[in-house]
């Protein structure tokens, strides 16, 4: 019988468990949950330019802040709101941007917004530039990369009759609950690096950004994706357990079995061997002078 464990016993049983370790880990990941989290569009994460004034108003018609962005009461419901560059001073085209790590983004807009803008959405060296209509009511960008940094720039579109463009808060969506700084990370660069060129709107493409579903449900195909792997990886490791498992065992019964052996053998041989007859008893000589008697 085995009566100590080999090197080789603890070096399986390591690696089972670094397996295991690994295997758990990853699972721990794939199965992490998506949350959405709401960023105010009075946040300072937001950059406004040319500005944006402090105080908010509930005027349903017309903001009172030409040519910048105004907070506006609607209905219980606050909406960053701007008609445009002051005709009187023809200042910058009115914009906004803030940069963010989420796998989706999308934001809504007021039922009196009827401008249209341009929304620049850029990361890892990658941008995508595209108009859309306000008066659609929502707008949402999904299948993002929420490991790398997502700027996101939207341009106000002047035109000769009279427009409007509200924007309400900004809902990103995240895995669990990061910390805030890692949501929105410091910005290293001023607003103006950013902020691109003004695209006309008879030149710009027609807009893909239209009401969509939930971002929840735009990140799971890849939840779906992260299932998958994780239960091929899961039947990779718990085959290679079991095939550890199998070879201890066959190492143990085959270090036994020359012992088993050893003794198997002297018992058969044992049980071989004929016992031998006794020997025959012995004669006791007789005297001489019962020999002699015997002659005559």
């Amino acid at each position: 019988m085995l009566t100590s464990i080999t090197p080789s016993y603890y070096r399986a049983l390591l690696t089972l468990s670094l397996y295991f370790v690994i295997f758990f880990a990853f699972i721990a990941q794939v199965q992490a949950k998506p949350r959405n989290i709401t960023l105010s569009n009075a946040s300072p994460q937001i950059v406004y330019t040319p500005f944006r004034c402090s105080a908010t108003v509930s005027d349903d018609t017309q903001p009172q802040c030409p040519g910048a962005w105004q907070l506006v009461d609607l209905g219980g419901a606050t909406f960053v709101s701007t008609t445009g560059p002051d005709p009187a001073t023809e200042g910058a085209n009115p914009q906004m941007f803030f940069q963010f790590r989420a796998s989706a983004m999308y934001f809504t807009t007021s039922p009196l917004s009827n401008a249209t803008a341009n929304i620049n959405i850029s990361a890892n060296g990658t941008t995508v530039a595209t108009t859309f209509d306000s008066s659609v009511g929502s707008v949402a960008a999904v299948s993002l990369r929420d490991s790398a940094i997502t700027t996101v720039v939207i341009t106000f579109f002047p035109v000769d009759s009279y427009s409007r463009l509200d924007i309400g808060n900004f809902t990103l969506t995240v895995v669990d609950n990061p910390a805030s700084t890692v949501v929105f990370p410091s910005m290293t660069l001023p607003p103006t690096a950013s902020l691109p060129t003004v695209i006309s709107p008879s030149n710009a493409p027609t807009s893909s950004l239209s009401p969509s579903p939930s971002p929840v449900q735009g990140v799971s195909n890849r939840v779906k994706v992260g299932e998958a792997v994780g239960i091929v990886l899961g039947l990779g490791l718990g085959l290679t357990a079991v095939a550890v498992v199998l070879y201890i065992i066959w190492r143990r019964r085959r270090l036994r079995d020359p012992h088993e052996t050893d003794s198997e053998a002297s018992t058969t041989s044992s049980d071989d061997r004929r016992p031998e007859p006794p020997p025959p008893p012995l004669r006791r000589p007789k005297k001489i002078s019962e020999k002699i008697r015997t002659w005559f």
